[in-house]
């Protein structure tokens, strides 16, 4: 009516089923993010939000489930929604927010994070660009929310090195304190170490040691990074650099003693 009193013509209108919680109750507050908002600020992308919204009711004919805008402009019809209500369900944001991380090139990625580590206290501005693009690409595989930056902050950013409880345990043992001293002493003795050289330097140190598998790298992943969880020490200790992993070494070292 208030279209046609405006002398304008009725668009056609479609009804989506409704949505539910995961308690199978219609959708409202206690299930969760109620504004859009709070979905950026938890770090979920956008196009990852949008692609769960339009998987909402309806199934597209190819039955992938990570859809490009484009694709999703050719594909979706009003005839191929659901008459069944859809359940809202966090878990299947957060696969769909993942996927899309991982896709997503290193560059974008760190412009997309800039914001998370300017509000963790990081000045961005004054930083390496290049270096917060290495950052974003070892950290691809780990994050599912951008907000979660924040937890691995400690392993690239020496002001907010720390070892956590788990990292004090695993170095607590004497063998691992051994383990540390000699990976330290065989990195001072080396110099001019490129970024391709250090997985045979891993295998050299781990000989020096004595220690293979997991009783060389959980004492140097605690030493290094001050955590147990986090990208893979060969993605993460050629960012540091020959340098700044013998700083983090002593550190850990005078810490426990």
């Amino acid at each position: 009516m208030v279209y046609r009193a405006l002398g304008w013509e009725p668009p056609a209108f479609a009804h989506h089923p409704l949505i539910l919680g995961s308690d199978r109750s219609p959708l409202s507050k206690r299930h969760g993010a109620t504004a859009v908002s709070q979905y950026r600020e938890d770090g979920f992308l956008p196009e990852a939000l949008l692609n769960y919204l339009v998987l909402l009711g309806w199934t597209p004919p190819s039955g992938g489930e990570v859809l490009p805008m484009e694709k999703v402009v050719e594909t979706l019809s009003l005839s191929g929604l659901s008459k069944s209500a859809p359940i809202h369900s966090v878990k299947k944001l957060e696969w769909l927010n993942t996927s899309y991380l991982r896709n997503m090139d290193d560059m974008e990625l760190a412009e997309r994070l800039t914001p998370y580590l300017e509000k963790a206290g990081l000045p961005t501005g004054s930083m390496d660009y290049h270096y917060l693009e290495q950052v974003a690409g070892a950290l691809k595989e780990n994050l599912v929310l951008l907000s979660q930056v924040e937890e691995y902050l400690g392993i690239f950013f020496d002001e907010r090195f720390r070892l956590d409880e788990e990292a004090r345990a695993i170095l607590a043992e004497t063998a691992n304190q051994e383990t540390l001293r000699s990976v330290l002493e065989g990195l001072e003795g080396i110099v001019g170490i490129n970024p391709g050289d250090w997985p045979s330097l891993f295998s050299q140190l781990a000989k020096k040691t004595g220690q293979k598998g997991k009783a060389f790298y959980a004492p140097l992943r605690a030493g290094v990074t001050g955590k147990m969880k986090g990208p893979e020490l060969i993605k993460t200790i050629p960012i540091l650099g020959r340098e700044r992993v013998i700083k983090r070494l002593k550190i850990a070292l005078s810490t426990l003693s």
